[in-house]
Parts: structure tokens; sequence; C-alpha cells
């Protein structure tokens, strides 16, 4: 009699979880390890490149609360402190951050998994769901995490402030559910988690503020099982104070951020070229878009920078209107329908309740991807469900099955490589801001931004081009954003030495917004050079009192007054520079000069040095470096900082002979930054010997090619031939 081989005992609970875990590692690192190298991108700079709070030095209590504050503001300061811990351990290598944005995404998406398994298994959805707990928690997590919308979130370095902060808000929801699920004696460390993890979700993003009301939402829909319109109609008193505290507590918060007016924000409105009507007829349009991003999102659909039309009346455009009934239906229905499609509601109630401190009031740009890593959580829920179902339906048709199957895989192919493939234009900043101008070529923002990357590269003539076309483009996020076009277009001319033609665009700049700093400080520039002191000190002053905090106009006046030989006062200006964020090398070495002058020598040469760190070939500062040690009769570290001014030109003679000519010609500054001018061009010129010399004797050894070799010759100062150490 043939005995049956026994069913192999089905997999533990743990196991299952470990190898959705490593499932979801190996997945979201293919899919990501094309994005560690892409570059900084827009608001990266301003929020870690050039924001000295975060370039964290120490790790110290008091150098870490630093990060916590943005221009004296209390500002996200759970992702400020990773920003700041990343530039700490890796400076400005972009490896470091994408890796820990990655980190955070796969923390993210296994809270996801485990908070939509356990949800499935709540006494009131175990019957319907609780055998296909962990397929559908595994299949809705791979189709959330591996979407390409989240690029966004996850590539893009700086929007880390968003996937940290819906990090921390899944983890509240799941520890949430942990402790409504365990023995009451066990609850009390699973709401200490969610407390915690509450906070630091807050700390990491202000559009967490809607974690409570979720939480309601949950323990109404999900864990007692109730519906929504019974409970609002039993407990309407309950209902009215967590409103009123949810204001009371967003009126608090932003009072404390605002410094004590929580409704300073609202000012956005006299810059933005949308009303707070007009923004609140075109987000519910913005909102379906979304939709539609999340269940096609192929690349050719996602932008940094999306071009979208104002709604300016219900009709105007139709769609505002058909939007605005679709939202109202489905949060309506959501309401209407609790009572039986408890985790449909709860699942569309989350989406729209996630988008409305984004999508309301608040004077922010109209769309962003990266708005959707936090709301689009459980979007993919009800549809694994649904396909599970036909799943189940066509039980009895295995060639139906197969079908859907590979469907599904095919699916979760194609959005994966989608997601690899749009990592691919984070790669560099020319390469996003292209495809935005592709697929959106009216936008104003994605020319002047291209054009800002091919200034920094020293492509002027491109630079240009596109500045000036960006002004003809009408499509704009802000009222006086053009100004900052003017104000390049102003500064590359300078740099070009067409002075006429940077006054034309600073006087452009000037009129559209008179309070905008970099302007005066710039021509203030352009009156000193023509010896002007007196218009270009007020110059100088005018940008200060448009801004001060505003470095360049700290660090010019600071060069006046050394020009002037308000040495004193020079240094206060140029060392008010440094603080306020400067780290040009030329800021460094006038401050040393100063330094100098006063015969503070040490403080001089600390100066050099974090100039010469900051800028290694600046010829100028070895020059300082080689007239200080003149002065302090070090001879044989004058001769190694002249020798290292000498390769500072790599062989190059004509930029070297424009300098020294400006230096013996009394042209420029250079005769009053280097006040030892007579001893400088001496020591140049014996070393220009030296080196002819040297270079006559290595062309005769050359030509010495039959009969006894001469003796190698090798000058003793010759340091041309030398390594740099």
């Amino acid at each position: 009699m043939n005995q049956e081989k026994p069913l192999p005992p089905p997999l533990s609970a743990c196991r299952k979880n470990t190898f959705a875990f490593i499932a979801l590692s190996i997945i979201l690192f293919v899919i990501y390890s094309n994005s560690y190298q892409a570059s900084w991108h827009f608001d990266d700079e301003g929020n870690i490149l050039d924001r000295k709070a975060v370039h964290l030095k120490a790790l110290t209590l008091p150098e870490m609360e630093k990060t916590f504050f943005r221009t004296n503001r209390l500002y996200r300061p759970v992702a400020c402190l990773s920003l700041a811990l990343n530039y700490y351990f890796g400076g400005k290598d972009v490896f470091g951050y994408h890796l820990v944005n990655l980190l955070i995404h796969l923390t993210a998406a296994i809270f996801l998994f485990l908070f939509i398994r356990h949800t499935l298994e709540l006494p009131s959805l175990r019957g319907n769901y609780g055998d296909w707990a962990y397929p559908i928690a595994l299949l809705a997590t791979f189709l959330w995490a591996s979407n390409p919308i989240q690029t966004q979130a996850v590539t893009y370095i700086v929007q880390r402030m968003a996937a940290m902060a819906a990090m921390f808000y899944i983890m509240a929801m799941y520890f949430y559910a942990k402790a409504r699920s365990v023995p009451p004696g066990s609850r009390a460390g699973f709401y200490t988690l969610c407390i915690l993890s509450g906070i630091l979700s807050l700390g990491s993003k202000e559009n967490t503020l809607t974690l409570p009301i979720a939480l309601l939402l949950y323990e109404i829909l999900l864990v007692r099982g109730i519906s929504l319109k019974k409970w609002f109609i039993e407990n309407p008193k309950i209902l009215i104070s967590i409103a009123i505290g949810m204001v009371l507590a967003g009126v608090v918060y932003m009072y404390l951020v605002q410094h004590g007016n929580p409704f300073s924000f609202m000012t956005g409105y006299e810059y933005r070229v949308f009303s707070l009507s007009e923004r609140l007829l075109t987000e519910p349009r913005i909102l379906i878009f979304y939709i539609t991003l999340l269940l096609y999102p192929v690349p050719s659909r996602l932008c940094l920078s999306h071009g979208v039309a104002l709604s300016h009346s219900l009709f105007d455009p139709i769609s505002t209107i058909l939007s605005i009934v679709l939202i109202t239906c489905l949060v309506t229905g959501a309401v209407v329908m609790s009572g039986k499609w408890r985790l449909l509601s709860f699942c569309i109630l989350f989406f729209f309740l996630n988008h409305l401190v984004e999508s309301a009031i608040i004077p922010l740009e109209l769309v962003f991807e990266h708005r959707n890593y936090l709301p689009s959580m459980l979007f993919f829920v009800p549809l694994v469900i649904l396909f599970l179902k036909g799943l189940s339906y066509f039980s009895a048709k295995p060639a139906i099955r197969v079908m859907l199957g590979a469907l599904a895989v095919s699916m979760l192919i194609a959005q994966g490589h989608a997601t690899y493939m749009r990592n691919f234009t984070w790669r560099t900043e020319e390469s996003l801001w292209l495809d935005c101008i592709e697929k959106y070529p009216d936008l104003y923002r994605p020319r002047h931004n291209l054009a800002n990357y091919y200034e920094k590269q020293g492509q002027y003539q491109k630079a240009i081009s596109l500045y000036r076309s960006a002004l003809k483009r009408k499509s704009r996020n802000n009222l006086n954003e053009e100004v900052v076009t003017y104000h390049n277009l102003g500064a590359i001319y300078q740099k070009l030495g067409n002075k006429k033609e940077a006054l034309h665009y600073y006087r452009e700049g000037e009129n559209i917004h008179p309070l905008y700093g970099p302007i005066y400080a710039n021509r203030g520039v352009l009156f000193l050079e023509k010896g002007r002191i007196d218009a270009a000190r007020a110059q100088f002053l005018k940008a200060i009192s448009c801004d001060r905090n505003l470095a360049s106009a700290y660090s010019n006046l600071g060069l006046l007054r050394l020009i002037t030989g308000e040495t004193a006062s020079a240094i206060r200006y140029l060392a008010s520079a440094v603080k306020k964020g400067a780290a040009d090398a030329k800021v460094f070495r006038h401050l040393g000069h100063a330094y100098r002058l006063r015969g503070r020598y040490g403080e001089a040469y600390l100066m050099f040095q974090r100039s010469l760190k900051t800028d290694p070939h600046d010829p100028l500062t070895w020059l300082h470096l080689t007239e200080l040690y003149m002065t302090l009769h070090m001879d044989a570290r004058m001769q190694k900082a002249v020798s290292r001014f000498f390769r500072c030109f790599q062989g190059n003679l004509q930029p070297m002979r424009r300098l020294i000519e400006e230096i013996a010609g009394n042209k420029g500054l250079s005769e009053i930054l280097l006040p030892n001018r007579a001893a400088l061009l001496s020591l140049l010129a014996g070393e220009c010997r030296n080196r002819a010399r040297c270079y006559k004797d290595l062309a005769a050894y050359c030509i010495q090619k039959k009969g006894e070799p001469a003796k190698r010759p090798v000058h003793p100062n010759c340091s041309l031939l030398e390594t740099d150490p």
C-alpha cells in the first residue's frame, strides 16, 4: 500500500517576512543602481550645498543644533540633521546621500508591507482578506516602491525630506496598528513608538500634520469596523474637538516657525502667478493628474517641472468642474460606503487626506511628483485586491489565470525598467533640464536653470542664449523670478568685460524687483573698477539693506574698505561675509591681506591657507603668501611660495604676463592689494631669469646627441622641474 507523502509545513510568518524584505531589497537596489552618481539638482543648492548650517564639522550637540534652524527659524530638523550627517562623513560626494535616500525608501517599503499585512489581519478584515494578506501586502508594496513617480523623492537628494517624513509616518501607523491588536498590558511600548515616529515625521516635513486624522480614520474604520457616518452621528463633540485641536496645533507650529505670525506664509501669494482662488480651483485637476501618473507612470510623462494651465473659474477650463465633481464623488462615496467597503474607503481618504496640506491654501508651487510619495502608499491596495479576486474568479480557467499572472509580472518588470530609465534623466543638471524643455518647451524655469548650469561650466554663449530664450517664456512660477535671469545675464557680461551690457541688464532687473540685493552688489563692483568709490559704497550698502544675509555685499564692501585703507572696518565686513557663507577664495585672500596690514600675521597666514584650500591654483594668494614670508624673513618658505605661483600657470605665459603687467603697471587693484610691489617684482624678475637659464641649459643638453654627453644640468632654483608635493 502506497503511503501518501506528507505536504511540507507552511512557511512561518517570520520566514515570509524575511523573504519579502530580501526581495524588496534586491529589486530596489537593482532599479536604483544607476542613481548613486546623479548630480545635485535645483533645491539641493539652497538646502545643502550653500547652506552652511548643514555643513556639520563636529559631532557635538551645539553643532548639530545649528542644523535645526534656517534663518533663525526651526526648519525640518530631523531631515536636515540627516543631511548634515551625510555632509560630515562624505562632504559633497553625492554617493552617500543617494545611498541613505535609498535606504530610507527601502525602510519605508518594509514598514508599508508590514502595515498592510497587519491591517488585513485585523479582526474586522480577517474574514475577507486574512488568507490573502501576505500576497496583497507584498504586491501592493512592490507596485508602490518600484513606481517611477517615486524617483523624485528618492533620486532627488533634497526630497529626502518627503521620503523620510513618509517613512516615519508609516512607521507610526504600523506601531499604532500593533498597539491596537496586542493585549492591553503590552500596548504602552507600541504607543510610545507611535508617538515618537509621529514626532520624527513632523520634524522631517510639515505635511505629516495629518497623521492624527489618519490614525482616527484607521481606528474607526478598520479597528472598530464601524462606518464613518455612524461614528460622526454618535460622536459630534469628539469630532469637533479633534478638528479644533488640529487647527490649534497647526497654528502653534506655524507660530513657532514663523516667529509669532502663524499666517505670514500667506504673503507668498504676492509673488505667485496665481491667486488663492486660482490655486484652489487648479489643484483638483492636478490631483487627477497625479492619479493618472500613478496608473500610467511612463518616463515620457514624468518631469521635474510640469506645465499646468491655471483654472480661472469652475468652467475655465471645463476639466476644473469635472475634476471637482469626480473628487467629491470619490470622497463622499468613501464616507457613505464606509460601512460596507471599509478598506477601500480608508485607502481613498488616506490619499486625499495626505494631499490636503500641499494642495490647499499654502502658496506652494502647484505641482511636484514627490508630493505623491506619502499619499500613494495605499493607492495600490484596492487594485491588487481586485486583481487577486480576478485570479480567484477564473480559478477554473488556468489559461486565463496564467495570462493574468504573466500580465502582472510584465507590469512589474516594465515599471521597474521605467524607474531605472528615469534615473538616467537625473544623472546631470543638463540631462534633467533638457528633459523638461523637451516635454514643456514653453516653461521659463527649465531654460533658466539649464542656462545657469552652462554659466557655471563657463559656456557663456550657451547660457546667454538660453537666458534670453527664458525671458520670452510667459509660463512662470513666480512674478519676480525673471529678475534672477536679468541679474545672471548682467553677471556674465560683467565677467566678459562688457560693462555696458552688464549695466543694462542690471537696470532691467532692478525695474522688476527693486529690492533684489545681488544686483547692487555686482553693480557696485563695476563702479569700484571705474574708481567711483562713493558710488560703489552706496551700491553695497543698498545691497545689504535689501538682504542682511547677502555675503557678496559684505565681501565687496570689505574690499572697498581695504582699498580706502580702512583695514579695521574691512576686517569686520569680510569676517561678516565669511560668517554669512562666503566661500570664495578671494574673500579669504582679502581678509588675510587685511590681517597682514594690521600686523596680525598668524591670522593672515590662516586666511591665506583657507583661500588656497578653496582654490589651490590662485596665483594672487601665492603672491600674498610670498609677500608675507618676505616680511617675516622666511626665505625658504618664500622660495617655495613663489615657485607655486609659477606652477599655477602650468607653463602658459600669457595669463602670467597679464597679471605681472597689471602689478607692474598699476592697473586694476593689484597695486593696492599688493603694497610691496617693487620687492615682489624684483623677486619675480630673478625667478624668471633662473628659469630662462635653466631652459637654455636643457636645450644645449638635448642638442648634444652624439659624442660625450654633457653633464645633466639642473639649476638649483628651477622649480618648474620640481614635482608637486
